[in-house]
C-alpha cells in the first residue's frame, strides 16, 4: 500500500491540483488497472535530490515531479494508470481522474471526460553530474623550527570527489612516511625530501603533486670554547655551505664565505634591554651582541654602553637609570662595539623611548594644593584649574557655611602649610589657612593674633583639644604689610616662617588628624581673614629649613 502525505507536500509549497494529481496518482496504483490499459502503474515515490518527487512505473521507467524529467520508452502512448474516479479529498479540489502523456507533455484527464494538458516534460535519461578527473594544486614542504611540516595540496577538481593521499615520502631516496607524525617529522635529520601525494576517483589519470626540500647537512667541524669564554667553530676549507646554528633560542644561519682573514666581526646577535621609558625608571641589559669572525682576524674584543640617540652616555654599566632632564624625548640604547684585526661593527638593541620632562606650571612643583587668588586659578591634588570658580565648579574646592575647604588626605609624618597676603587692620585673630577635621579640637593654623595692643603673626597646632604649639611671639605685624608665613608640622621639628626668614622648635607633638585645608579661615567660620590673600599652599613633603622659609615660593 502506496501513501502519500498531502498536507506536508503541501506545506513545501506544491500546488493544491498537483497534491491532488499525486494523490490520484496513489489511489490509482493501490488498484488493479482498467481493463485494456497499457498495463503499467506506479511502483513506488520517493523524494528526488532537488527536491521534487520521483515516480517510478512498474515497468521501471520514471517521472520525476518538481524538475519534470521522464524516463518513458514511449512517450507519445505510454500512459500512468490511475483510475481515481469518484475519489474525493477533503479541502482539495480533485477533477483529476487520470493521467496521458502525449508529445511529450503531461496530460491531466478530468473528472467530466476533458483532458487539460500540463507542464512540458523533458524526455531523457536521468544523467548524474558528468564524471571528471581529479585536479591538484600547490603542496610543499617546510622546514619550522627544525621541523619538517607537510603541507598538502588542495583538491581542484574531480567528480565523484578524489581521495587525497600522501603515497610517497623519502630522505635520500629513503622511505620515511613512519616518521611521520600529525602532519609533521621532528628535528628532521638533514637531507634531501620528496614527497608525492595522489589524488584518485576511480576515473583515469590520477592526480600528482610533488614537493622537495633540502635540509643542509653541517659541514663537519668542531666547536671549541676558548679560556676567555669566546666559542670557535672550525671547519674544514671544504666547507662553503651556509648553516643554521640555535643562539639563544633563535635560529642564525652562517655563512662561511663572510669570515675572512681581512674580514670584521659579523654580528650573529643583537643585545637585548629590559624596562620601560620614563624618568626614574631603570633600563637593564638582558643580553649582549654576539659575534663572529675568522680566527685570522684575530680575538673578537667587545665594548658596551649606552646611548641616548647617537651619542654615548658614558655608563657602561648593565643597568641604567633615566633623568628626563637629560634623557627626555630621547631613545635610549645599549650598543656593543666588537673590533678584530680587521675592523669594527656594532649591534645595538631596540630603543626606548624617554618621554619628555613634562612642562614647568605656575604652581609649587611640590604643592599637593596649591589656590593662587592673585591670579584667580588653582591647582589640587595634581588638576590644575583655569580659575577657582572652576575649581568650585569641579568640586575640587567645597564650601559648607560659607567656607571654602578642601578635601585632604594622606598626608605624612611631615608637612608645610603656606600662605601669603597682606596683613588687615583687625584686632581679631584671623587664619589665613587652616587644617582641620571640620571641627576645633585638631587644628594647624597660620594668621595673625593681637595680644598686648600689638599684631603679631600666629602658628598654631591643636591636637585633641590641647594647643601642642602655641608659640607666643614677638613679631610685630602692621596694617598693609605683605605677610608669607610657613609652617612646617613635625613632630620635634616644627618650623616656622615669616617673610624669608624661621625658627625651629624641638617639641614633640602628636600630629592632629586633618582631613580639610580651610582657605582663609577655620571650620567654624568666625576667623576669616579680612586682608588680601594671595596664596593657600600645602606640600605634603618633608622640607628642609630654607625651603619652608622661601614659602610659598612663588611671585
Amino acid at each position: 500500500m502506496l501513501q502519500f502525505d498531502a498536507a506536508k507536500w503541501r506545506a513545501l509549497g506544491l500546488d493544491a491540483e498537483l497534491t491532488a494529481l499525486l494523490v490520484a496518482c496513489v489511489n490509482a496504483a493501490n488498484r488493479a488497472p482498467k481493463p485494456g490499459a497499457a498495463g503499467r502503474g506506479i511502483q513506488s515515490m520517493t523524494v528526488d535530490t532537488d527536491g521534487g518527487l520521483r515516480v517510478v512505473m512498474t515497468d521501471r521507467s520514471e517521472i520525476a515531479l518538481g524538475g519534470l524529467r521522464v524516463q518513458l520508452s514511449d512517450v507519445d502512448t505510454a500512459a500512468i494508470i490511475a483510475s481515481a474516479t469518484g475519489e474525493v479529498l477533503d479541502a482539495l479540489p480533485v477533477t483529476v481522474v487520470d493521467l496521458d502523456i502525449e508529445g511529450g507533455r503531461l496530460i491531466k484527464v478530468m473528472s467530466d471526460g476533458s483532458r487539460a494538458p500540463g507542464p512540458l516534460l523533458p524526455v531523457g535519461p536521468m544523467d548524474p553530474d558528468p564524471e571528471a578527473a581529479p585536479a591538484l594544486s600547490g603542496g610543499a614542504l617546510d622546514l619550522v623550527d627544525g621541523d619538517l611540516v607537510l603541507v598538502p595540496p588542495t583538491v581542484t577538481a574531480g567528480q565523484p570527489n578524489p581521495q587525497l593521499v600522501l603515497t610517497s615520502l623519502t630522505r635520500d631516496g629513503a622511505d620515511v612516511l613512519d616518521e611521520v607524525e600529525d602532519g609533521r617529522i621532528a628535528d628532521a635529520a638533514p637531507g634531501v625530501y620528496e614527497a608525492v601525494w595522489t589524488a584518485s576517483n576511480g576515473v583515469d589519470p590520477d592526480a600528482t603533486a610533488v614537493a622537495s626540500l633540502t635540509i643542509a647537512v653541517i659541514p663537519p667541524g668542531s666547536i671549541t670554547v676558548e679560556s676567555d669564554g669566546t666559542i670557535s667553530i672550525t671547519l674544514p676549507d671544504s666547507a662553503t655551505a651556509p648553516f643554521d646554528v640555535r643562539i639563544a633560542g633563535e635560529v642564525v644561519t652562517i655563512d662561511p664565505a663572510a669570515y675572512t682573514p681581512t674580514s670584521a666581526p659579523v654580528a650573529l646577535g643583537q643585545p637585548d634591554i629590559a624596562g620601560t621609558g620614563g624618568d626614574g625608571e631603570v633600563l637593564t641589559v638582558q643580553s649582549r651582541g654576539l659575534f663572529a669572525g675568522h680566527a685570522d682576524a684575530g680575538k673578537i674584543a667587545i665594548v658596551g654602553g649606552w646611548y641616548r640617540n647617537d651619542t654615548a652616555v658614558g655608563d657602561t654599566d648593565g643597568s641604567y637609570t633615566q633623568d628626563d632632564a637629560v634623557d627626555g624625548d630621547r631613545t635610549l640604547t645599549w650598543r656593543d662595539v666588537a673590533t678584530n684585526a680587521a675592523g669594527s661593527t656594532v649591534a645595538v638593541s631596540s630603543g626606548v623611548l624617554c618621554p619628555a620632562a613634562p612642562a614647568a606650571g605656575w604652581w609649587h612643583p611640590q604643592a599637593l594644593v596649591h589656590v593662587d587668588y592673585a591670579s584667580d586659578r588653582a591647582r589640587i591634588n595634581g588638576t590644575t584649574f583655569a580659575s577657582i570658580a572652576a575649581a568650585k565648579a569641579a568640586n575640587a574646592i567645597k564650601t559648607a557655611g560659607g567656607v571654602d575647604y578642601i578635601d585632604v588626605a594622606g598626608l605624612g609624618a611631615s608637612y608645610a602649610l603656606s600662605a601669603s597676603g597682606i596683613v588687615p587692620n583687625d584686632t581679631a585673630t584671623r587664619n589665613m589657612a587652616s587644617l582641620d577635621d571640620g571641627t576645633s579640637n585638631n587644628v594647624v593654623a597660620i594668621g595673625q593674633t593681637y595680644s598686648s595692643s600689638t599684631h603679631r603673626s600666629m602658628f598654631w597646632v591643636i591636637t585633641a583639644g590641647t594647643g601642642v604649639y602655641t608659640p607666643p611671639t614677638t613679631t610685630t605685624l602692621t596694617h598693609g604689610m605683605a605677610l608669607n608665613l610657613s609652617l612646617r608640622v613635625k613632630s620635634a621639628a616644627l618650623r616656622r616662617g615669616m617673610n624669608g626668614t624661621g625658627t625651629t622648635s624641638g617639641t614633640a607633638i602628636t600630629l592632629p588628624a586633618v582631613n580639610r585645608l580651610v582657605l582663609g579661615n577655620r571650620s567654624a567660620g568666625d576667623r576669616a581673614w579680612t586682608g588680601t590673600l594671595y596664596h593657600v599652599l600645602l606640600i605634603n613633603a618633608d622640607l628642609a629649613d630654607a625651603a619652608v622659609d622661601a614659602l610659598p615660593g612663588v611671585a
